[in-house]
């Protein structure tokens, strides 16, 4: 009767534990759902999870933008608005001698290294909120190593459908690159801005990502005042 009692006690522990973690799972959902097509300060509107079947949930349009065709904002790396000029003349942390935040060269050593945005410096969580953030090197890697990657044109605009090994997709938009006042590679390559801060020697260190309509991906350590896209990560 005893052994009986303890089996019975267990199941109805077990059976709390996975609806409290069902509630916890429902409170994400909730969270997303109520902020998902949100307008924003910065132009567009907050976009939806989609599951892709990775580590991380990928959002369905790029920061910015208003659809998942839309080509969203160009943001810096450690910047959270767009602008109208991106030079080193309009960096937030410095210039390219003397930068004052996120340097991992010895340019200035007294600068305290990083290699990953802090929250507040990160466009996607400052403005899309929830735990919406910009994808880490690491996690960019994984959605190109596994899933697959077909160029296609939507409403017009060129870009590459992503669909994940549980079969659910995402569509980013060749918005191409800010420099300066112009806009370069549109309808030809997707630029994808990290988290991630990885380079050795020399002040650009940072991380993204270019690819193009033969999917050969090219990460790049250059030009850190250059704007580039963001398609947000759900922790």
């Amino acid at each position: 009767m005893r052994k009986f009692t303890r089996i019975y006690l267990l199941v109805i522990f077990a059976i709390a534990g996975i609806a409290a973690f069902t509630a916890c799972s429902d409170d994400d959902e909730d969270e997303v759902a109520n902020n998902a097509g949100e307008h924003v300060a910065i132009g567009g509107t907050v976009g939806e999870v989609v599951d892709l079947g990775l580590s991380v949930k990928w959002a369905s349009q790029n920061l910015g933008a208003a659809s998942q065709e839309d080509f969203g904002k160009y943001f810096v790396f450690g910047e959270t608005a767009p602008k109208d000029n991106y030079t080193w003349d309009t960096y937030k942390w410095g210039t390219a001698e003397t930068l004052t935040k996120y340097q991992l060269s010895s340019v200035d050593n007294s600068v305290q290294n990083g290699r990953v945005l802090e929250l507040d410096d990160d466009a996607a969580r400052v403005n899309w909120g929830g735990k919406w953030r910009t994808p880490t090197q690491r996690e960019i890697l994984e959605l190109i190593k596994n899933t697959t990657w077909k160029w296609k044109s939507v409403n017009g605009v060129n870009g590459h459908e992503i669909v994940g090994p549980n079969g659910n997709s995402i569509f980013i938009p060749a918005a191409g690159y800010q420099n300066g006042t112009e806009t370069y590679n549109v309808g030809t390559k997707i630029v994808l801005l990290s988290s991630s801060l990885m380079g050795w020697t020399t002040y650009d260190d940072i991380n993204y990502v270019s690819i193009g309509s033969g999917f050969a991906p090219q990460w790049a350590l250059n030009n850190r005042e250059w704007g580039r896209s963001i398609r947000p990560v759900w922790e």
